[in-house]
């Protein structure tokens, strides 16, 4: 799955893209969660939609700890053309460290 989801991805990033949408809610139980390592590589991906002006970034209900803010915060201030953003990451464990990055990283942006 993940080198589909990767390919995929990667076949996006070189096309002109204005709007994006990432849909990673895992509402089942049994259905597999993302982890804060999955998450970096999921930012690096998406960190190279340079001209994407709209994003929906849905990690809700994942597994995601504090150290998922810095991938996802880093991400976020290299999409210099960014104007519209949705972020869900509720239901995950990122605490006040982890949106404090994400929060500095928008700030800088």
């Amino acid at each position: 799955m993940q080198f589909v989801f990767q390919r995929e991805l990667k076949q996006l990033t070189t096309s002109s893209l204005s709007t994006a949408s990432i849909i990673m809610d895992c509402k089942d139980e049994n259905q597999r969660k993302l982890k804060d390592n999955s998450v970096k590589h999921l930012m690096k991906l998406v960190a190279t939609l340079k001209g994407i002006i709209t994003l929906d970034l849905c990690l809700k209900n994942n597994n995601l700890g504090p150290s998922s803010g810095n991938p996802i915060g880093g991400c976020l201030e290299g999409l210099k053309n960014l104007r519209d953003l949705h972020i869900d990451l509720s239901e995950n464990k990122l605490g006040a460290i982890g949106f404090s990055n994400i929060i500095q990283a928008l700030i800088k942006a």
